[in-house]
């Protein structure tokens, strides 16, 4: 299935761009109340990583997904090997046939031809 990642976010990439921009200013830049080129730098770098994390928690999230269709579909292919093998042993219009889950040879609807005009 594959969910989509986040390949570029607008937010992080202006903030980049204007890091470079203001660091051109002056690298060590303090406009007050904790306004700082490295404040920033700190805030850009958790966006990023946080970013990385959810990408990350996606690619788990299929493998997790991927193994869990696998194991579905040999639980298919179980269940039609278990109700054939009874089919097998006691027959396929037999009580315990029905009791696996299967419909009695006898009970099935017989195919009928349509009428033509």
């Amino acid at each position: 299935m594959g969910r989509r990642k986040l390949e570029k976010n607008p937010t992080l990439d202006k903030a980049n761009v204007r890091m470079a921009g203001i660091k051109s200013i002056d690298p060590k830049l303090d406009l007050g109340k904790g306004q700082t080129v490295d404040n920033y730098a700190l805030q850009i770098k958790k966006v990023g990583d946080s970013m990385n994390d959810y990408n990350s928690g996606l690619s788990t999230l299929d493998d997790l997904y991927n193994k869990f269709k696998a194991e579905v579909t040999k639980l298919r292919d179980w269940n039609e090997r278990m109700l054939s093998g009874v089919g097998s042993a006691y027959g396929k219009d037999s009580s315990e046939y029905e009791k696996a889950g299967g419909v009695r040879k006898s009970e099935k609807k017989k195919p009928t031809k349509k009428a033509t005009k």
